[in-house]
């Protein structure tokens, strides 16, 4: 099975069966060099989405130019996974969610875990 590229919109610790694992966090500078790190490590085809906030998918869309349904499940771990965190960089109050996103309403943020017993 090829490794997957994962799309999340907060990264859920509940995720990892582990006890002990570390994490590496690095945050990317925009959407462009989100696009220049899938197609490094796959593209498309290797995309399992997790983010259903309509606006951020509607964003990712457009400045990616891939289509991105969500999968209707929670994320778990497997190791081999590139994990790409896409969130909000101000809190939004459930219901008054902005219906339309520029990028830099967004942070972006690749994740790396390491161990894992």
């Amino acid at each position: 099975m090829k490794d997957r590229i994962i799309l999340l919109n907060a990264l859920p610790l509940n995720a990892f069966l582990y006890f002990n694992f570390n994490v590496s966090i690095r945050r990317l500078e925009n959407l462009q060099e989100l696009k220049k790190e899938i197609e490094r490590l796959g593209g498309q085809e290797l995309l399992v989405n997790f983010i259903r906030h309509p606006a951020t998918i509607k964003l990712l869309q457009q400045k990616l130019g891939y289509n991105l349904t969500p999968v209707n499940m929670l994320y778990t771990y497997i190791p081999g996974d590139h994990i790409f965190v896409i969130t909000l960089s101000q809190w939004q109050e459930r219901g008054k969610e902005k219906e339309q996103l520029e990028e830099s309403d967004v942070l972006i943020y690749e994740v790396k875990i390491y161990g894992g017993r």
